[in-house]
């Protein structure tokens, strides 16, 4: 089987570097585009569809009805793998993005053969923000690379240290963390937090001694920060997935999530350690503090099932297309 996946798998972030990992996980399934340069990239493209068995674009593309018209064409089934959804973080975060290209995702959605969520959780979110496509939503959840499990001792800090990533966009609801870890810190606690990620400038964002924001740094340098955190918070209002979670995780640090986080599909987590009310300062306050004695890391980490690797990723996608030709 020849499966062709149309997107980025070069540069450095979320859904590059899931397609990155399918790709070289794959064992030549999965094929990829070589070619530089918008005209070659194109002609390489649909030379492609015609020889493949079945077309996965992973990341929304412009051109994307272009290429599943060209593939139907040709008999070819389409999948695609749904790393977010246009619309709505169009509309939470402000983007400005043009209509038409805002307009056509739907129209793309609907065109596709299956649409799989980068995980579980997040198929189900896609289907109540779009109920008309229940019938052609499933979910792939995003591989883990176990091989990046750093077993570390817990050191002693002068302070408590909180990693946040997502910077201050306000789909990340990172305001709220860093608004009652300032409240934890006039009572008199040590904590310093570490913020990760773009700044936008029309957003607020809390930055004081204890609060520093370290915007963009490559992902090794996080990984690093990491590694000297004690504690990780996504409190996102819709995470398809959060590679940043398993980061971290990996990592060795605890870990305080909400309950719209996709990467809780593939782990376990006691309620205890998950936020109810995402604008609440005082519940996020309280979780912070009872995690300070009660760690979570080891339990999350051993609840990750052993077929969460890419090469099982790979499986259930081939498993999938099956299905479809069936």
């Amino acid at each position: 089987m020849k499966i062709l996946l149309i997107g980025d798998y070069k540069d450095n972030g979320g859904p590059t570097n899931v397609n990155r990992m399918l790709i070289e996980h794959s064992n030549r399934v999965i094929r990829c585009i070589k070619s530089n340069g918008k005209i070659m990239k194109n002609l390489e493209i649909f030379w492609r569809i015609i020889t493949c068995d079945f077309v996965l674009i992973s990341g929304y593309n412009s051109r994307g009805i272009i290429y599943t018209d060209f593939a139907h064409f040709f008999k070819k089934k389409v999948l695609y793998l749904m790393h977010g959804c246009v619309k709505y973080e169009n509309q939470v975060n402000h983007l400005l993005l043009n209509d038409d290209y805002v307009n056509k995702e739907l129209i793309f959605l609907k065109k596709v053969d299956l649409v799989l969520g980068v995980s579980e959780k997040y198929s189900q979110w896609v289907i109540n923000y779009y109920p008309e496509l229940i019938e052609k939503v499933s979910f792939l959840n995003n591989g883990i690379d176990r091989n990046e499990i750093v077993r570390r001792k817990k050191t002693k800090h002068d302070k408590y240290i909180i990693t946040l990533t997502g910077g201050n966009r306000i789909q990340k609801n990172n305001l709220i963390i860093c608004e009652a870890v300032e409240a934890l810190q006039a009572e008199g606690y040590n904590i310093q937090l570490n913020l990760f990620g773009r700044t936008y400038n029309d957003n607020e964002i809390i930055s004081s001694k204890n609060i520093q924001n370290h915007g963009m740094v490559p992902r090794n340098q996080l990984l690093e920060y990491m590694c000297n955190s004690d504690l990780y918070i996504c409190n996102s209002y819709v995470e398809s997935f959060g590679l940043s979670v398993i980061d971290a995780i990996f990592s060795g640090c605890d870990i305080i999530i909400n309950d719209n986080i996709g990467a809780s599909s593939i782990f376990k987590i006691k309620k205890k350690y998950v936020i109810s009310d995402i604008h609440s300062v005082d519940e996020i306050k309280k979780k912070i503090l009872y995690v300070m004695k009660h760690h979570n890391n080891e339990d999350i980490l051993n609840s990750i099932p052993n077929d969460t690797d890419y090469q099982n990723c790979v499986k259930k996608l081939v498993n999938i297309c099956k299905k479809m030709k069936d």
